[in-house]
Parts: C-alpha cells; structure tokens; sequence
C-alpha cells in the first residue's frame, strides 16, 4: 500500500534490457520511497542504470517485476529541452497550459499562476522570441516553467544543466531550485556532478552497478539551494566526497 505522505515509490523494483544482465535485479531489488516536497539527488558512474531508473519512475519503461507508484502529474527535463521551435516563449507557455496534465482550473487561477512563473524565472523580456533566439539557461528555464504550469507534480530531471557552461549553470540551478523549493515541487535528480548534488538535494543516493543498488544514503541539512561560499554546502560536499570516493574504492578492491 502506498504512503499517503510519498510522492513517488518504487517496491521490489526488478529490470532488464533485451538480451543484456539485468540492470536491476531480482535479489537485489529496488525499494524507494521519496517523500512529498523532497529533492532527491541520484549519483554514481556512468551506465550504473540512473538515467534508466528516472525512466522506470515516469513510467517510459516497465519493470519485469515491482510495482513503481506516483502521487501525482510528472514529467522528465532532459539535457536538451524540448521547446517547439515554431512557438515563441509565449507560446510555448501557453501550449502547457492548453495540454495540462491535470484538470484545467477556472481561466483566471491559469493565468495568475503563468504570470507568476514568469516573473519567478524573469522570463517577461523574452516572450517573443523562438527557442533559436535564447540561450541555453533561457531555454532550460522555460522549459522548467512549462512544466510547471503543465500541471507537473513530480519532475525527473536527468542532467538538466550539463550542457551549460560552468557559470551559467551555477546560476540557472541556483534560480530553478529556489523556485522549485519554495513551491515544495518533487524532484529527482540525475546528476554526475557532486557540487550540484551537495548544493540542492535533500537526500542523496549514491549508485553503484551490477546490478544497480543503493551504495549510500547522504542526508544533507541547510536551506536549499545551499550557498556555495556557506558552510552547510562545504560540509555537504565533503560528507558526499567522502561517500564517493568509499564507492570507488570498494569497486577497485572488487578488480583485483
């Protein structure tokens, strides 16, 4: 029976690709709960499964066993939005709002909650121009906004700043989690990047592989986004540095 105060769980997870070792397997099957309003970060090497269970969790892919259960409206944001490019950023905006994932609420509440976003994101001097026209943080940040006002509960995010450049990803992540924060959104998010995980996640899963299994559980304390200059954000990167860093030594010991 699901947890009347979980966003998302996943129970007695098990999955594999055709004709390839199962990424999740029977005995060692994956359980999860993932609170309402927390933001949950999932690291780990590359192809230990962390894009592949976000699928499961949207429901793109089907386990072969388990049971995967959301509260609630959820979409996933990719590296590459999804902006269509024959819209402007207003159109684009209100093509979420026309195709809402939830029951379309009285005209007037739609429109408040678009205008609210868009000052949240400071999206009003770019609600003319087409997806080629913006920047990378532009794009990704109507794209979060879109989903927002798409009705989306749950967001599954799988590296959504890489393709940023390093200040400009500080920065976007910094204004979309303030935002995603203070409207108590659920989010998991797949990340390599430990500077990114210390400074927005409630909670951090550490992965490792064959098969896919939890390796740490981080809890991380602090207002969140966290200040990268603050102490709360220094300490939640070496208590993760020090989590991973155990990771890599367990699968050296393993190879020998």
């Amino acid at each position: 029976m699901a947890n009347s105060m979980a966003a998302l769980e996943l129970r007695d997870l098990s999955f594999a690709y055709p004709r390839r070792e199962a990424l999740l397997a029977a005995n060692a099957s994956m359980n999860l709960t993932i609170p309402c309003g927390e933001i949950l970060a999932l690291v780990g090497p590359s192809a230990v499964g962390k894009s592949t269970l976000l699928h499961l969790m949207a429901g793109h892919l089907r386990p072969q066993a388990g049971q995967v259960w959301r509260s609630g409206p959820t979409l996933v944001i990719y590296q590459k939005d999804a902006l269509l490019p024959w819209l402007n950023v207003e159109e684009n905006l209100q093509f979420a709002m026309t195709y809402a994932l939830t029951p379309h609420s009285p005209g007037e509440v739609r429109q408040s909650a678009r205008n609210a976003l868009v000052e949240s994101f400071q999206l009003s001097p770019y609600m003319s121009l087409f997806p080629r026209e913006l920047s990378g943080g532009l794009r990704q940040r109507v794209e979060v906004a879109r989903a927002l006002l798409a009705g989306a509960e749950i967001l599954l995010m799988d590296e959504p700043f890489s393709a940023l450049d390093a200040l400009t990803r500080v920065r976007v992540r910094q204004e979309t989690f303030q935002i995603l924060r203070r409207r108590r959104t659920t989010v998991v998010l797949v990340t390599h990047d430990l500077l990114e995980a210390a400074q927005v996640a409630d909670r951090v899963l550490v992965l490792e592989p064959n098969p896919c299994r939890v390796r740490a559980e981080v809890r991380l304390e602090g207002e969140i986004p966290r200040s990268m200059t603050g102490m709360e954000f220094q300490r939640s990167f070496q208590e993760l540095n020090r989590f991973a860093l155990d990771s890599v030594d367990v699968r050296l010991e393993s190879t020998r």
